[in-house]
């Protein structure tokens, strides 16, 4: 693991979307930051403790094919060092996995905005939007 750069992926084990893999992500409970909800899903999710840094926004709009809205979310994007090679780790809504970037954009199924989120994070872009279109079956 030393010198290279790992992104958490989580795939779902729920609805919607599920089986999909995508960067980690959660909720933010109201009146708690953003670095402190990225803080506690960590925890929750892989056992690990880190400190946060904000990189960007990336909002999300998911459609139907007809352009139907399903979902609109914004997604901040965090950084966090995390020493060693931590293993998998499974959690009530999915799996957890630390993969290298060309690990993490083979997977399939894999969320449209991944790729994006990805490119934002290397290119240090503060936002960005996008819509996806998703199937009545992947949703």
């Amino acid at each position: 693991c030393a010198g290279k750069e790992y992104f958490l992926l989580h795939q779902r084990r729920r609805e919607p979307y599920f089986g999909f893999w995508g960067i980690g992500s959660g909720p933010v409970p109201y009146g708690v930051s953003i670095a402190q909800a990225a803080h506690d899903e960590l925890l929750k999710q892989t056992g690990l403790a880190a400190t946060f840094e904000h990189r960007g926004v990336l909002r999300v709009i998911d459609t139907d094919p007809a352009g139907e809205v399903r979902e609109d979310r914004l997604f901040s994007l965090m950084h966090a060092q995390v020493d060693g090679c931590p293993p998998p780790s499974e959690w009530p809504g999915g799996v957890s996995v630390w993969m290298t970037e060309q690990e993490a954009l083979r997977q399939t199924p894999l969320f449209q905005a991944t790729r994006q989120t990805i490119d934002m994070y290397h290119q240090h872009t503060a936002f960005a939007e996008t819509t996806c279109e998703y199937s009545d079956e992947q949703y």
